[in-house]
């Protein structure tokens, strides 16, 4: 059955290319924003020219990124008014993608996918990213999670809909945004998928302590089902979690003797647990609240030591950099793989 609300929220206007087929809440191919006509195609010779950071040829670089509030400032019906993101932001924003040139970025905090791609097509057109994917979710701010490919996306699965319960509450609830699924194909037909995702905030305390956990054991639930139904798939589950990796409120997603999922924090094991390993800058509240848990069967790909937190530096009595702190209150991570073969 045709599903127009679903096929409503990825066609947000006119000027949008897609080739859509929906039926429940999974849509393949994803729906597109176009590049402009005067960028040249993206291949695998094309990335690595463009590579700005060094890594190794034949390999692929993931990003998980939380952008602060991409907002255009035009209100959206049913949507609380929210300013649009300042000129300062977007420069330092812009500045920061080149900085880490991931080919495949998971975003948190975008508000549509006109936005997100009026963004691209201004301040970073000539990345590659030709392909750009956002379902509309049901945050009363109207923030969702998105994605942007230089590589082909295959298959988009929604959960935006999705009702679980919660506890303490009457009625089932769904996700705070989404846990927004993607299949990509990468170079030498290396196929990944990558579960987007952005957990309740810490507002209300015990409160949403309680719905953060009830999210991550659904998303548990949901990747569980994905492995048993594709037990050699590489996935990647990446976003904005909004809780510390000790904390027991995502300790479904998170610790491996309670997910079973057999996913690894790559930050936490190349990185540690320190002071310095933080993803959450405002230094009030700093903390490591962003995750790229990678499956066992993508662990065989991933290049070790490579994940990397971007932060401002001291070089004499100059800060470098800072454009990371301008743009957001996160700071991207990024994570690299080889896939010259599937292993």
């Amino acid at each position: 059955m045709f599903n127009q609300s679903l096929f409503s929220r990825l066609i947000a206007s006119a000027a949008l290319v897609s080739l859509v087929t929906a039926c429940g809440s999974q849509v393949s191919p994803a729906a597109f924003a176009p590049m402009n006509s005067q960028m040249a195609p993206v291949g695998a010779m094309n990335v690595r020219a463009m590579n700005a950071s060094a890594r190794t040829q034949g390999t692929m670089r993931v990003a998980t990124y939380n952008i602060r509030n991409l907002f255009d400032g035009v209100q959206n019906p049913g949507k609380e008014p929210e300013k649009a993101k300042p000129e300062r932001e977007l420069q330092a924003l812009a500045q920061s993608m080149r900085d880490i040139n991931s080919d495949v970025i998971g975003f948190q905090e975008v508000e549509s996918l006109e936005t997100l791609t009026a963004f691209r097509d201004k301040y970073v057109a000539d990345m590659g990213y030709k392909y750009v994917v956002l379902v509309e979710a049901h945050d009363p701010r109207g923030i969702d999670v998105a994605l942007f490919s230089r590589f082909p996306v295959t298959n988009v699965k929604s959960h935006a809909d999705l009702k679980f319960p919660v506890p303490g509450k009457p009625a089932p609830e769904g996700f705070s945004r989404d846990l927004l699924q993607a299949r990509i194909q990468g170079p030498n037909n290396y196929n990944f998928t990558l579960f987007i995702t952005h957990l309740k905030s810490q507002h209300g305390e015990g409160v949403a302590d309680i719905k953060r956990e009830a999210e991550a054991r659904q998303a548990q639930a949901i990747i569980r089902a994905f492995q048993q139904a594709n037990p050699r798939e590489n996935f990647i589950v990446l976003g904005d979690f909004n809780d510390t990796p000790d904390a027991p409120h995502i300790a479904p997603l998170v610790n491996p003797q309670v997910s079973g999922l057999g996913t690894t924090d790559i930050i936490l094991k190349d990185l540690g647990n320190g002071p310095n390993v933080f993803t959450y800058h405002p230094q009030k509240y700093r903390s490591r609240i962003d995750y790229l848990l990678v499956s066992s069967t993508m662990m065989n790909e991933y290049v070790p030591k490579s994940v990397r937190l971007y932060k401002p530096y001291k070089q004499g009595e100059t800060w470098q950099k800072l454009y990371f702190y301008d743009a957001s209150d996160h700071i991207p991570v990024t994570a690299d793989f080889n896939i010259t073969t599937d292993r």
